[in-house]
């Protein structure tokens, strides 16, 4: 249910005329506090079930990760360079995204993840619960194959992956790149 009217309440407290910028951002933490707690109950009661489908879950991303992306990789950079032109900008190489063609590398190389991992994971876990026998309840299932699960998931593994190439040399990243990267989401 707070799912559903987060943004509801976000805008309704934002409709408030505050004392102080502090108060302001005391309450927004207070309503993320209170948000957090309220899931952790929720889940607590749970965590059994929660504990098996995250057993799966762990395994079907693991798998991700070292079976079905591997031999995509080389493609996948392939089309995220050609639609995020980064070969076609001024002064540009062949071997190296500059830091201008970053922004525009990050968004095609994350919608690429993205719907990989949607695709695969989801697909998977689903056949691999339905192969555990168990039963598990509906919500806890779509807790699991929500898009945002795996989105979150896109962002922390890709900001590893922007670390490795332009520590390798293949991505020239801007001085700010992580505070950039922060500030989209």
């Amino acid at each position: 249910m707070l799912q559903r009217y987060r943004n509801r309440l976000r805008a309704e407290l934002d409709g408030f005329d505050y004392v102080t910028p502090e108060v302001r951002e005391l309450t927004l933490e207070l309503l993320s506090k209170t948000e957090r707690d309220l899931q952790v109950a929720f889940l607590s009661r749970r965590s059994p079930e929660l504990n098996r489908v995250m057993t799966i879950f762990a395994a079907v991303f693991s798998d991700f990760l070292t079976v079905h992306l591997p031999p995509r990789l080389e493609q996948m950079a392939r089309v995220t360079i050609r639609a995020g032109m980064c070969a076609r900008r001024p002064n540009s190489v062949p071997y190296k995204v500059l830091s201008d063609a970053f922004p525009d590398f990050r968004h095609e190389w994350e919608r690429l993840a993205v719907s990989q991992m949607v695709f695969y994971c989801g697909d998977e876990l689903l056949s691999r619960l339905s192969e555990d026998g168990g039963e598990f309840r509906d919500e806890t299932v779509k807790f699991f194959s929500d898009p945002h699960v795996f989105s979150e998931s896109c962002g922390v593994l890709c900001s590893e992956l922007y670390e490795f190439l332009c520590l390798e040399g293949f991505l020239d990243l801007p001085v700010d790149w992580r505070v950039s990267l922060q500030a989209a989401d």
